[in-house]
């Protein structure tokens, strides 16, 4: 009886061939809707498109009626490369470019890291949100690793999602006008703007991205580490790449469009009214809170400027608390110091996704009481 439950149960989960073709319409959506998205100059225009796409389904009764649900499979293996691809953003050649100023650099990021923490716990006890969700909401860097973890880490992804993608709008679209016109009027900015940097696909950078997403996932899943799926191949491409010997291989833009896609769908599917309603009454605390952070971190940076022989240009460049496609792009327009930036904004990023289960798992041996309704 048992299995016969379990048959149908199987059963029930598989699309039909009315599912299968809605599923081939979403996803050529997605695919040219991202495209559109990243020519108006909106950051992760393919997380951005999954979940708009996960939105429609599910807030129209279209995943429901058609059975259509997100393979557990298939959202590892989008988790998986996308930590490949996080973990590239570390280089310890980066970080040593400027000399002993990467000192207090690296504590002014591990300062944003606390600063966040703050913030989410803060926002937690004046809102409806758990402290897990609302702290990784608030956690100032690696947006897509962050909300690829928050299911696996007990948080609500969804709302982790919403946060995030506020905070990352408004540092993409804040940080090109402040460079531009009050930083760094002199550059050379046709080429600034919030655009994705782009990645060549090569038989090298295919082997490389599924070997070490394969690998890294399966160690860590196996070992029962937090977020494994992520975490794994995030540290192993980390390591990997700070030995020198794979410069130049990078994850080519199919498999990095397709897992963020995965991951944007996979939160978007979650939603429902009663969701969206919370977001709105979210929005009077969460949205000066994040700009708070945001502003909290510029005057870090003037600070920095004025204790260290670097500039604020490159100390504004490599603490803004997110959006490292379009700051590194900017640095570059700007002429400012591009490996520092990159080098600091490569850490922030690698530090926030491993910090953020250890984070979790501290906020829950606290015992900190889920607000109703948070879930």
């Amino acid at each position: 009886m048992q299995q016969r439950t379990q048959l149908g149960d199987a059963e029930a989960m598989r699309p039909g061939i009315p599912g299968l073709l809605v599923w081939l319409v979403i996803g050529l959506i997605m695919f040219e809707g991202a495209n559109a998205v990243d020519r108006v100059g909106l950051p992760a225009p393919d997380l951005l498109m999954g979940l708009g796409a996960g939105l429609l389904v599910a807030l129209s009764g279209l995943g429901a009626r058609t059975r259509v649900v997100l393979p557990r499979p298939a959202y590892l293996a989008a988790q998986a490369i996308a930590g490949v691809l996080l973990g590239m953003y570390f280089s310890l050649s980066s970080l040593t470019s400027d000399g002993w100023n990467i000192v207090p650099l690296i504590a002014i990021t591990l300062f944003t890291l606390v600063l966040s923490v703050l913030a989410g716990l803060w926002l937690s006890r004046r809102s409806r949100l758990d402290a897990p969700t609302a702290t990784l909401g608030m956690i100032a860097g690696g947006s897509t690793g962050i909300v690829a973890a928050g299911d696996d880490l007990g948080a609500d992804s969804r709302m982790v999602a919403v946060l995030q993608y506020v905070r990352l709008l408004l540092v993409v679209a804040s940080t090109p006008l402040l460079v531009r016109f009050v930083l760094a009027p002199s550059g050379t900015y046709a080429s600034a703007g919030p655009k994705e940097i782009e990645a060549a696909t090569t038989p090298a950078g295919i082997v490389f991205t599924l070997a070490v997403a394969a690998t890294g996932a399966a160690i860590a899943l196996r070992g029962r580490a937090p977020s494994g799926a992520l975490v794994g191949p995030l540290v192993l491409s980390a390591v990997l790449v700070s030995t020198g010997k794979f410069h130049g291989v990078e994850p080519p833009e199919c498999l990095r469009e397709a897992a963020f896609i995965l991951i944007g769908l996979h939160v978007g599917l979650g939603f429902d009214r009663d969701v969206v309603r919370r977001v709105a009454r979210l929005a009077p605390q969460a949205l000066p809170l994040i700009a708070g952070l945001i502003a909290a971190c510029g005057l870090l940076a003037w600070l920095l400027s004025l204790l260290t022989s670097t500039s604020l240009l490159n100390a504004y460049l490599a603490t803004t608390p997110g959006g490292i496609n379009a700051v590194v792009v900017t640095a570059f327009a700007a002429r400012a110091n591009t490996s520092l930036v990159f080098g600091v904004q490569g850490l922030r990023l690698v530090l926030m996704v491993l910090a953020a289960p250890p984070l979790v798992a501290w906020l829950l041996r606290r015992n900190v009481p889920d607000h109703p309704g948070s879930r």
